[in-house]
């Protein structure tokens, strides 16, 4: 029995070239003053292995990725708190979340945007990826809704045939 894997969108802004370098996600555990962590932060702490994810930079698709393990006081699998790599200097000392990601990066990005029907039929809340005029969110990682997951996985299959090869895509695109 399939059951298929939860789909995050990331808006990964100024950190994305060092995340994608470095194949990894990252996301700190807590806010300034020690505040608790942004829900779009903590998202990370619950992602697992085999879980899609869809990186996006200014409203567009550039790359998807296989969550392949998270690091955990035990090693890597589960969630647990990671110090900030090294790559991000802007928050040092900081302890976070780290997952640990396979990018494949898209030839030509995919807009959004395409997607706003699917988007608006949608009850958008303060949680979700998107805002109430379907563009994203300001924040960084966000589990999509299945039936948008789906549209937007299924377009990237139809136009990024080299995408067909990835098993993880193919099986959530014709079995969720």
């Amino acid at each position: 029995m399939y059951i298929p894997p939860t789909v995050f969108l990331t808006c990964q802004g100024v950190n994305y070239e060092i995340e994608r370098d470095g194949s990894f996600l990252w996301a700190p555990q807590k806010a300034k003053y020690n505040k608790p962590p942004f829900f779009y932060w903590e998202s990370l702490s619950i992602m697992k292995a085999g879980d899609i994810v869809l990186h996006s930079l200014q409203g567009n698709i550039v790359a998807v990725s296989e969550v392949m393990a998270q690091l955990t006081e035990e090693g890597w699998q589960g969630n647990a708190t990671a110090p900030m790599p090294e790559e991000l200097p802007n928050w040092q000392d900081i302890d976070g979340w780290l997952v640990k990601c396979e990018y494949v990066e898209l030839s030509d990005y995919l807009p959004l945007g395409i997607f706003r029907d699917i988007i608006m039929q949608y009850k958008l809340d303060k949680y979700s990826a998107f805002d109430k005029y379907g563009d994203t969110n300001a924040g960084y990682c966000y589990i999509l809704e299945p039936d948008i997951a789906k549209a937007v996985i299924k377009e990237l299959l139809n136009q990024h045939h080299s995408l067909r090869q990835l098993d993880y895509l193919n099986n959530y695109a014709h079995n969720s």
